[in-house]
């Protein structure tokens, strides 16, 4: 539970009506206790706001890779590479977004959770090279799997590697596609990693807590929340607070673009509004 949430759920019932009636002024309206169903049918399901935009610019320049997500850890130590292949599917298994793929009907993206998929873990035995062959290999291995592109109509959208340096040194490398994951959801993968591995190369039989809802329930609930009076408010309140805003003063941005976008640009920072501090 967040530390809002927790505030919020500690104020007596008058406190919270007054707290909502001033945040309907401003046209805000709570909806972090707003319980998120499951969905009642399997099958396709709209994509979130946050994935629609990352699949529009997967349509807009197909086969890149800069929403890729790559990840390296360096094991040192004994490795079971059976049970963190294993425990690398349960994950897949408790998480359908990580079995999602994204396609369009009639023009309209859809989100596809396949009921089962497996993902294969690559090992790459380097043990043969000297020192510096070996660190120029799993530099350029490396950079050559984060750059490959993912398939958002056909998926998996997940793949991992596992580099073996010596018997007891390893890499692990994983990626995924921004649409499916992002930093904070990357802590609690390699969180339930660890405990999957750590059963599995015990012989235990622990197993983690059922999820109470799945991505692609919460993005049906967000489709069907941000629309009517809630929609209106939160636009209601973005008008109002820019309203009379200044033109950012940014540099001119009608110099040519390249063939192919490099994204190498630079960062400029502007103030739009004095806000409170949070």
């Amino acid at each position: 539970m967040s530390d809002f949430t927790q505030r919020l759920a500690a104020l007596s019932p008058e406190k919270r009506k007054l707290l909502e009636l001033r945040l309907k002024r401003r046209g805000i309206l709570l909806a972090v206790d707003q319980q998120i169903p499951r969905r009642s049918e399997v099958g396709p399901t709209p994509l979130s706001f946050a994935q629609e935009r990352l699949w529009f610019l997967d349509q807009f320049e197909p086969d890149g890779s800069v929403y890729n997500v790559p990840i390296a850890l360096r094991l040192d130590g004994s490795l079971d590479v059976t049970a963190l292949e294993s425990s690398l599917n349960q994950i897949v298994a408790r998480h359908e977004v990580l079995r999602t793929s994204f396609r369009a009907v009639e023009g309209e993206p859809e989100q596809i959770v396949a009921a089962a998929q497996m993902i294969d873990l690559c090992v790459i035995d380097l043990q043969e090279l000297s020192g510096p062959e070996q660190q120029a290999a799993v530099a350029e291995t490396l950079g050559r799997k984060a750059r490959e592109p993912f398939d958002l109509a056909h998926g998996p959208l997940l793949r991992a590697a596992l580099l073996r340096l010596q018997p007891t040194e390893h890499i692990f490398f994983l990626c995924l596609h921004h649409i499916v994951s992002d930093e904070w959801s990357s802590s609690i993968l390699f969180r339930e990693l660890a405990f999957y591995y750590n059963t599995a190369a015990s012989n235990k039989h622990a197993q983690l807590d059922d999820l109470p809802i799945q991505y692609a329930d919460y993005a049906l609930w967000q489709r069907q929340w941000l629309q009517g009076e809630a929609l209106e408010g939160e636009l209601s309140y973005w008008k109002e607070k820019l309203a009379g805003a200044p033109p950012s003063p940014l540099p001119p941005i009608d110099h040519a673009r390249p063939p192919r976008q490099t994204y190498h640009g630079e960062r400029v920072s502007r103030l739009l509004l004095p806000g409170p501090r949070l």
